[in-house]
């Protein structure tokens, strides 16, 4: 089982499935907060850290099979003056298509509360991509066709997000660099590239995800242009009579 745990604090949800004896097989926390992080890496390392919420692009996950998280609720309380889930001009949001539409205009929100809707915005897109996982491609030839142009869509993406991840692990190992360089020129080479690599995992895991996501999709469109091309020689075949 695939599990992102959004808002993670310190990873009461880990504990949870351990106790109930539930297997993870692919763990993503989003959290922010720096200690509650140390936490979770520290009980559960095999957790993969993803960082806010709002930063989170469900096309680079493995598929999610379950999904929890509590978002921050201080903005409904009396002690948040109840401001609840609206703008700093004072609109209440009730849909998750106002909050993207505002959110695409750059608007400014009150509080953290706002962030349930980038909670729903991320199940959202979990349940598109899980129902176009489960679909069983149809020997139907127009079918093919037209799963073979979404694949190829969701290739087209990927090969832009490749891009851009690979722009950002350069610039977030110089980032390391830059800002640990006294250390760096002080310890062994090995030791320092070490360091490195390990300030830079989230960078290399974005990277090695999408390649693994561009090489499947690859794989996946060859698969059915094969389908694709028996079904033309059997409509062939029927013609001749055969």
């Amino acid at each position: 089982m695939n599990v992102l745990s959004l808002f993670d604090g310190m990873g009461c949800g880990w504990i949870a499935l351990r106790e109930l004896g539930i297997k993870v097989d692919r763990g993503y926390s989003s959290e922010v907060d720096k200690y509650a992080i140390a936490q979770v890496k520290l009980n559960f390392p095999e957790v993969i850290h993803l960082g806010s919420v709002t930063d989170i692009d469900v096309s680079k996950l493995e598929h999610i099979d379950l999904l929890i998280g509590g978002s921050p609720c201080q903005s409904f309380s009396f002690a948040g003056k109840r401001i609840g889930m609206s703008t700093k001009g004072n609109e209440e949001i009730y849909t998750l298509e106002r909050y993207m539409e505002l959110k695409g205009n750059g608007f400014q929100f009150e509080e953290q509360s706002y962030l349930f809707w980038e909670y729903m915005r991320i199940l959202t897109e979990i349940e598109e991509m899980q129902s176009f996982l489960e679909i069983t491609a149809s020997d139907n030839p127009k079918e093919l066709v037209d799963r073979l142009t979404d694949i190829n869509v969701y290739l087209a993406r990927s090969g832009k997000l490749l891009a851009d991840a690979k722009a950002y692990q350069d610039q977030v190992t110089a980032n390391v660099y830059s800002q640990h360089m006294e250390f760096l020129s002080r310890v062994p080479a090995t030791v320092a590239i070490k360091f490195v690599a390990a300030q830079s995992v989230t960078a290399n895991q974005l990277v090695v995800w999408l390649d693994r996501i561009n090489r499947t999709l690859v794989h996946a469109g060859d698969n059915i242009r094969t389908q694709i091309s028996f079904a033309k020689q059997d409509l062939a075949l029927q013609r001749k009579g055969y």
